[in-house]
Order: C-alpha cells, then sequence, then structure tokens
C-alpha cells in the first residue's frame, strides 16, 4: 500500500494573456470613469490634477515592481497575506487578512458595485437620478453573479475577464481618441492658466491622490493568484537579481551590455563622485567656517575617500559590512537628533511655517520645478537597489530578501 499522499495544489489555468487582463481588467474599472471628476473638483485645476494623476501613476508603477519581486521570490497565493506571513508571522498576517475579509474587500466591493450600477440603471432615468433601492440591487445581483463565475470555473471567469478589459480598453480609447481630436481643433481652452486656482491645502491634495489611487487599485491581484499562473517565468520575469542580469534575462545580451557600458563608464562614476564631493564638503566646512572651502582641496578628499573605501571594499567583505553598519548606526542616529529636535520644536509652538494661509505660499507648479524636485528627493532615496548587486554573498537569501523586499 502506497502511504504517500499528494499534495494539493491550485490547477494551472491562467496564461499570459489571462495575467494581463487579470491586472488591467481589475484596473480599469469604475474609477476610472469617476474619479476624475472627484480629482478635478478637489484639487481645482485642471494642470494640478493632471500632475496628480501622473504621481499616481509613477506610485502605482513602482509598487508593481516590488510585487513583481515579491512574486519571483515567494511564489505562493495569497498576495499580502503571504508575505507578511512569511516576513512579520501568523498573528500579523491574521490580522491583515481578518480585517481584509471584514472590512477592506468588502467596501472596495460594494463601491465598484455602486458605481458599476449607477452607469448601468442612468440609461433608463436620463432625467432624474435613479432611485437608491433599485441601484443597491443591482449592485447586489452584480456581485453574486461575478462571485458565482468565478466559483464555477478559472478558464471560464479568465474569458469574461479578457472580454471585459477589451471593452473597458475600447472605451477609453474612445475617450482619448475623442480628447486628441478636440484638441487637435483648437480647445485647448482648459490648458490656459490651467494651474490656476488650485488647492494647495494638505487636506484636498490627500483626497484627490486617495481618488486618483483609487481608480489605479488593481495592480497586485495577479500576486493573489501565483500558484495558478502556466509559465510564471513569462509573468514574473526578473527575479531578485541585480539590473544587469535581469536586463541579460529578459532582453538578451546586447541590451545588457549597453546597460552595463553606460553603467559602468558613465551612471555610478558620476552618482560615486557626487556622494564623495558632498562628503568632502561636510568634512572640511569646520576648517573654513568664514569662507567657502577650495574646490581642489575638496577634490582631493573626495578623491581619497573613493580610494579609501574601494580598498575596503577590495580587501574584506566582512570588514566592508561593518564599516558599513557603523555608518549606517552613525547616519540613523544624527536623522534622530533631527527629527527628535523638529518634533520638540513644533511642541514648543514654532508652527509658523505651518500655518494654513502660508505654508504652501511660492510654490513653483511648472513642470520644471516639480521635476527637479522629484528628482533631488529620488536621488536622496537612491540606493535601495544595492542588496541586488550581492545576492549570492547573503548568508540565508530567502530570509534576507523577503525582508528586504517586504520593506520596499
Amino acid at each position: 500500500m502506497d502511504d504517500t499522499t499528494e499534495k494539493l495544489n491550485l490547477k494551472r489555468e491562467l496564461g499570459l494573456v489571462g495575467a494581463v487582463s487579470l491586472i488591467g481588467g481589475t484596473m480599469i474599472g469604475s474609477g476610472i470613469f469617476m474619479s476624475p471628476q472627484m480629482v478635478l473638483y478637489t484639487i481645482g485645476s485642471p494642470g494640478a490634477s493632471l500632475v496628480v494623476w501622473a504621481c499616481c501613476g509613477v506610485l502605482v508603477i513602482l509598487a508593481s515592481f516590488c510585487y513583481a519581486e515579491l512574486g519571483t521570490v515567494i511564489t505562493e497565493s495569497g498576495g499580502e497575506y503571504i508575505y507578511i506571513l512569511r516576513t512579520s508571522g501568523p498573528v500579523v498576517a491574521f490580522m491583515l487578512i481578518f480585517s481584509s475579509v471584514l472590512f477592506v474587500r468588502p467596501a472596495g466591493v460594494a463601491g465598484i458595485s455602486l458605481s458599476f450600477a449607477q452607469y448601468a440603471v442612468a440609461f433608463f432615468y436620463p432625467d432624474c437620478p435613479p432611485p437608491v433601492p433599485l441601484v443597491k440591487c443591482v449592485a447586489a445581483v452584480a456581485i453574486v453573479v461575478l462571485a458565482t463565475v468565478n466559483c464555477l470555473n478559472v478558464r471560464f471567469s479568465m474569458s469574461v475577464q479578457v472580454f471585459f478589459m477589451v471593452v473597458k480598453v475600447l472605451a477609453l480609447a474612445v475617450i482619448i481618441i475623442g480628447g486628441l481630436v478636440m484638441l487637435a481643433r483648437g480647445h485647448t481652452e482648459h490648458f490656459e492658466d490651467s494651474f490656476e486656482n488650485t488647492n494647495l491645502a494638505i487636506n484636498p491634495i490627500g483626497i484627490a491622490f486617495y481618488q486618483g489611487l483609487w481608480s489605479y487599485d488593481g495592480w497586485n491581484n495577479l500576486n493573489y493568484v501565483t500558484e495558478e499562473l502556466k509559465r510564471p517565468e513569462p509573468c514574473w520575469r526578473g527575479s531578485a537579481t541585480p539590473n544587469w542580469a535581469q536586463s541579460y534575462q529578459t532582453a538578451g545580451k546586447v541590451v545588457a551590455f549597453m546597460f552595463v557600458l553606460s553603467f559602468i563608464a558613465v551612471m555610478r562614476p558620476a552618482s560615486a563622485t557626487g556622494v564623495a564631493l558632498s562628503l568632502a564638503e561636510y568634512v572640511v566646512a569646520p576648517f573654513y567656517s568664514d569662507c567657502t572651502a577650495p574646490q581642489l582641496v575638496l577634490k582631493l578628499v573626495a578623491a581619497a575617500a573613493i580610494m579609501v573605501l574601494t580598498a575596503v571594499n577590495c580587501l574584506s567583505v566582512r570588514l566592508a559590512t561593518t564599516i558599513q553598519v557603523v555608518s549606517m548606526v552613525v547616519k540613523l542616529l544624527a536623522l534622530a537628533v533631527i527629527i527628535l529636535g523638529g518634533v520638540v520644536m513644533l511642541f514648543q509652538g514654532h508652527t509658523e511655517n505651518f500655518d494654513n494661509d502660508n505654508s504652501f505660499e511660492g510654490t513653483y507648479v511648472d513642470v520644471s520645478s516639480i521635476g527637479i524636485a522629484f528628482y533631488q528627493g529620488l536621488w536622496s532615496f537612491d540606493g535601495w537597489n544595492t542588496l541586488n548587486y550581492l545576492t549570492e554573498e547573503l548568508k540565508h537569501p530567502e530570509v534576507r530578501v523577503y525582508c528586504f523586499l517586504f520593506v520596499q
């Protein structure tokens, strides 16, 4: 008698087209057709609303990249639940799934269904708002029908998903092309003084971003069905590997060589030079308290710092890691002192810079200023991908990479 037991697994019936449709079809939902008016009404101007939509899109793209990495490292279905279970334990995972099942998911499904119901019954009530009980009944029927379809067959539900995604993409294409035609005909009055009457208070900006991000919701749905993918490697292309390795695996040798060449010859030297010169300015500042430090001195100190750090990294990985830990602790302590000092100043009543009347006074809302500000901010966050360059040197990569990706 064979005592071996077969492990229960989900059927791999979800292909590449179905995976794309699961993400795209869910993202392109009722929110994108209803949120724009709320974003425009809240933020107050067409130009600012476009900036909000662009920022929301960038945030979603970055979060999607992180989830793609998580899908390659933790190849189990469940999305956030399984990631938190593997990184933070069952208690935190239970709290997440408890709140998600009872509050978050039902509220989201109810909102989407009510939006769909309003569109569905609007045709029968052209001159007045539809009755609320009717809208709720149609929303309830839609939820029951979709739940039944998903429970009956994965392949059939994917066919429905693909069909609706095509319909919604066509609807968006009609809207976009119609807008381009209107622009080509000279209807550009909304782009004249496009940032006039912009509401720059915290509350309107927060509501506008919430509406924008809600309409983008659905980008993480594929991670809930990871085990049902037929061939996960095309869908989750690029695991926890360096950028050059990802380029090699996905685009071939030529693109990878071009990336490495520009990376080694231009990007890394420029980045290291900028960091070293910044360090040199802080190091020599006490010796030139009354004047600006000579450029030659700054360059010599920066070059010495680069040579020392290079030698340390070449001599011993352990020594380099120890220095990295010490410097990280020092920098964290310095940041803690700055943050605590700021909090103390706030509690002492120094809130003049946060007055509602002038906290956004003098804000530059042109594209150039916003782009430069974002560039500087992202440059200060640079380094978040460094761990992927030494994946093979990790003692326990399964634990380290889980935690690192979860922190991202």
